[in-house]
């Protein structure tokens, strides 16, 4: 009996540290390996699973099922905390992208699974290496295995209001995002109003043409190039932050 309660509590581990693999910044893209993402939630699990105490109650079919659902679930919202914090920057960059016009050159990005154009797609692998890079990886896998001590395996009871905490995050990033990219947004707005007034002038010009499309991309370009590291920088503060939600995920999980 001793020994099914350690199996069932290195189970519910196991399914707590997946959930997290799955949906966390680098480990959770299309390019990493399946094999990958297990043997790094085994090996993890190997770690601490001892190091926790063997579930006394018996380890019925309807506890398994509920605990692995319950594990598996708060563990996407410990990962999927950070992963969220991707969006400010990816849409900082499509902005970008498509208001300097390479909304045709969109493609799709295995670092977050959608479609974006190529300002998107460079600005969120500057943001996964920045990522790895700080070592925030790390922090991430340490908060995840400290999470053990503050909600023991099975004890997550208030998954619901846990998730609330991703609203409160999501407003933020799409303020976040917005202000990344204003100031893009003021040229292409002063860029269409200057050729604008010149096409009134002289209509024959065809400025928008022969100059707005020119200006647009070559000054869109040049912003990008000079935001960017305050960009990056900007997403590194919100990685944090992110990262400090999973300490309020874990409180609300149990009610606190």
């Amino acid at each position: 009996m001793p020994i099914l309660g350690w199996l069932v509590t290195g189970a519910l581990v196991a399914g707590r540290i997946s959930g997290a693999f799955l949906v966390m910044p680098g480990f959770g893209s299309v390019g990493v390996p399946p094999l990958v993402r297990i043997l790094g939630a085994l090996c993890l699990t190997a770690i601490i699973a001892p190091l926790l105490p063997p579930i006394t109650a018996p380890p019925t079919l309807t506890l398994l099922i509920w605990g692995m659902t319950t594990e598996v679930f708060l563990g996407v919202l410990l990962g999927g905390t950070v992963r969220l914090a991707f969006g400010a920057i990816a849409l900082a960059g499509e902005l970008f992208s498509v208001q300097i016009g390479h909304g045709a050159a969109i493609q799709y990005d295995p670092s977050l699974q959608i479609s974006q154009g190529p300002l998107g797609i460079l600005s969120t692998l500057l943001a996964t290496a920045c990522f790895f890079g700080a070592d925030l990886h790390l922090v991430m896998v340490r908060n995840i295995a400290r999470s053990f001590q503050v909600v023991a395996v099975g004890g997550a009871t208030n998954l619901t209001s846990a998730s609330t905490v991703w609203l409160d995050i999501s407003a933020n990033i799409i303020a976040i995002g917005m202000q990344l990219s204003a100031p893009l947004l003021v040229m292409v707005f002063l860029l269409n109003f200057f050729t604008g007034v010149v096409t009134r002038i002289a209509p024959a010009m065809n400025a928008f043409f022969s100059l707005g499309m020119v200006l647009t991309v070559t000054g869109g370009m040049v912003v990008f190039t000079l935001a960017l590291p305050h960009m990056l920088g900007a997403h590194l503060i919100l990685m944090e932050e992110a990262i400090s939600a999973m300490s309020e995920i874990l409180s609300r999980a149990i009610g606190g």
